[in-house]
């Protein structure tokens, strides 16, 4: 009897029990990717490259995939949706765009042999619920045609003139196995040519045509082909800088700092040709009369490429802040005549010094 009321007193414990077990949610299922089907390892960057990702489904009970979602344009992955049954697998086509999807690089970094790649696909599964926060990850190494070319290549301030010498020259190596074949931009901008050193070296010599002053930026593209004539995605680089007026006054301001009422003062000032062209000086243009400036010192308007002028001034009676502008007019051989100035300034102290 006892025996009996003990079994009795069991049946609640038993029936808790069982109805706890029956209401534990179970775990989440989800597919679990073949880790080396998600690392493709080493290819030239290129635009349209196919690659297979291996997922398993591990559980018990089939899972179903209504969505494979992507946050970059790179990658493509097929099919969207699909079933995969207890212990199955399933092949995911993979579509990726590597011709410049690596590792980005700040403007003054170099590409270098390699940069890293890396894509998310991550799996909508149908049962929104039980969703797991799961995310594939595909990725390798990009092996770039040429190393050490820049993102963008500043060939900082130039000037534009008749000169056959190259305006600015970009040194290029090419990967192993990899020659350079073209250099592709708006030819608006210029023309360029590939020369190659007795040591093999390759170079991009780049010719600026003929502008008005002021900043540029173009892009232009290598391209290159292996050895074995396999043509690779072009490599792109910006290209920027400045084109300065060829002649320059040196320096371009004169401050005199603290003078007398009356005081005079003296000093030189340089019309130069950047390129070194022949040049002169039609005229001089200064609206103070307390400023005199003597012609060149070495010879009269002589045709050369720098021309020195003393600048004597006589500083104002009143005190004062004081500042004159002088402009010289210049002619060169290949360009039209153009205007250079130098501002000249001083302060007249109320008292004697």
């Amino acid at each position: 009897m006892k025996f009996l009321l003990s079994g009795i007193a069991l049946i609640p414990f038993l029936i808790l029990f069982g109805h706890s077990v029956a209401e534990e949610p179970m775990a989440p299922a989800k597919l679990v990717p073949e880790t080396r089907t998600l690392d493709f390892g080493e290819v030239w960057g290129q635009s349209n490259f196919h690659w297979q990702v291996k997922v398993r489904n591990p559980s018990p009970r089939s899972i179903q995939v209504k969505e494979l979602s992507t946050a970059c344009s790179c990658v493509e992955a097929n099919p969207k949706s699909f079933v995969v049954p207890p212990g199955g697998t399933k092949n995911i086509d993979v579509v990726l765009d590597l011709r410049d999807n690596g590792v980005r690089l700040s403007a003054d970094e170099a590409t270098g042999p390699y940069s890293s790649f890396s894509a998310a696909i991550k799996p909508i599964y149908s049962d929104i619920e039980t969703t797991p926060a799961d995310i594939w990850y595909v990725t390798g190494n990009l092996r770039h045609p040429f190393d050490n070319v820049p993102r963008v290549w500043d060939i900082g301030s130039v000037t534009c003139d008749s000169s056959e010498q190259p305006t600015a020259i970009l040194p290029v190596a090419c990967a192993s196995g990899v020659s350079l074949t073209g250099i592709h931009f708006d030819q608006e901008w210029g023309h360029a040519t590939v020369a190659k050193s007795p040591s093999n070296k390759t170079s991009l010599l780049f010719y600026l045509r003929n502008r008005s002053p002021g900043p540029f930026e173009f892009p232009l593209q290598l391209r290159a082909e292996t050895r074995d004539g396999v043509e690779l995605p072009p490599v792109s680089v910006q290209v920027t800088g400045r084109v300065v007026g060829d002649v320059e006054v040196y320096p371009s301001e004169v401050a005199l700092g603290l003078l007398r009422p009356g005081q005079n003062s003296e000093n030189t000032v340089f019309i130069r040709s950047r390129s070194g062209q022949a040049l002169y000086v039609d005229q001089v243009v200064c609206s103070d009369d307390h400023i005199e400036i003597a012609p060149p010192q070495d010879s009269e308007n002589e045709n050369v490429g720098e021309l020195a002028y003393k600048v004597k001034s006589t500083s104002g009676k009143q005190p004062g802040n004081y500042s004159t502008i002088v402009h010289f007019e210049v002619h060169t051989e290949d360009q039209a005549p153009v205007t250079v100035s130098y501002r000249l300034t001083y302060t007249v102290c109320e008292i004697s010094l």
